[in-house]
């Protein structure tokens, strides 16, 4: 079973839907962001999506709950616990708790699920290792 949060299956969302998606350049290094203008849905929680490309690909995604879940278990909870709990649900306990949140490590990327209690801002960061992929934009 293909993990939904590997490269080829986060780039094979955005082809699917590329409509959906805002793309833009956003700095000299010829780094292209693509923002989900529609909640995604990974398993039963709504996500916004933004993946980042370089010249070589797919380098990064970020996951951001949406406020408003129609799966129960999730209903009613800050961003923060709906992506640990997902997360648990896909792969169990963390590999490891870190100041920011809890991290898992994966073949071919890792995944930050972290917190800013400071500024209330939750986000999981999916890091893909280089594949030299290429641009799919």
């Amino acid at each position: 079973m293909t993990d939904i949060l590997a490269k080829d299956s986060i780039q094979n969302l955005y082809q699917e839907n590329r409509r959906d998606y805002d793309s833009r350049r956003i700095n000299c290094d010829g780094e292209t962001v693509c923002i989900s203008k529609e909640p995604v849905y990974l398993n039963n929680v709504s996500f916004s999506l933004t993946l980042f490309y370089n010249l070589d690909g797919l380098e990064r995604a970020a996951l951001v709950a949406e406020n408003r879940q129609s799966d129960d278990r999730y209903r009613g909870l800050k961003p923060g616990h709906v992506h640990d709990m997902w997360l648990a649900d896909l792969y169990g306990d963390p590999d490891s708790r870190k100041l920011f949140g809890i991290e898992y490590t994966r073949a071919g990327f890792e995944v930050y699920s972290e917190h800013d209690d400071e500024n209330g801002n939750d986000v999981i960061l999916i890091e893909y290792h280089s594949s030299n992929d290429g641009p799919v934009f």
